[in-house]
């Protein structure tokens, strides 16, 4: 009988991968920023910007699209 354990998924514990996995966030991630307090904003942008640098953050098209579509909405909701 052949080996079929590489046909399946073995979660590895977050310890494991936090430090090397590509970040892949959505629309409302971009949105809350007009949301949180300036504090919150700015520590978010800063692991933004992190994740670049080490070019493991991701923002897929059809995200960033989308924010530019939502955010006039937002500002509106927020004046």
């Amino acid at each position: 009988m052949k080996n079929l354990d590489k046909y399946f998924f073995k979660p590895r514990k977050a310890e494991e991968i936090v430090d090397k996995a590509l970040i892949v966030i959505d629309t409302n991630i971009l949105l809350a920023a007009y949301q949180w307090k300036k504090a919150s904003f700015k520590e978010i942008t800063n692991i933004m910007d992190n994740l670049m640098k080490e070019e493991r953050l991701k923002i897929p098209s059809h995200v960033f699209e989308e924010f530019m579509d939502q955010r006039p909405n937002r500002i509106k909701e927020i004046v």
